[in-house]
């Protein structure tokens, strides 16, 4: 079966536990400090809106201001509820 996005639902399930690990890597990867994994997955175009008052472009600038923001301050991630639309 086709969906609208032209992706069978095979291929969606596929997709999504793709997206889940990588979050989780991700999410696993700040909670640990691991800034460059953390930079590895993320873009040179990804923009992160909520780490400063103003854009920060970039995997390896987020990795680096969260370095700062977060440098004493403990985190556990819980991705338990994603929300994913194709």
């Amino acid at each position: 079966m086709s969906r609208a996005n032209g992706m069978t639902d095979v291929e969606m399930l596929v997709e999504l536990q793709a997206i889940y690990r990588l979050k989780g890597r991700r999410d696993h990867a700040v909670d640990q400090k691991d800034w460059a994994t953390y930079a590895e997955l993320h873009t040179n175009d990804y923009v992160a809106m909520s780490i400063s008052s103003e854009p920060v472009i970039g995997g390896k600038a987020a990795a680096e201001a969260l370095s700062v923001l977060l440098a004493n301050v403990t985190t556990v991630h819980h991705s338990d509820t994603p929300v994913i639309d194709f």
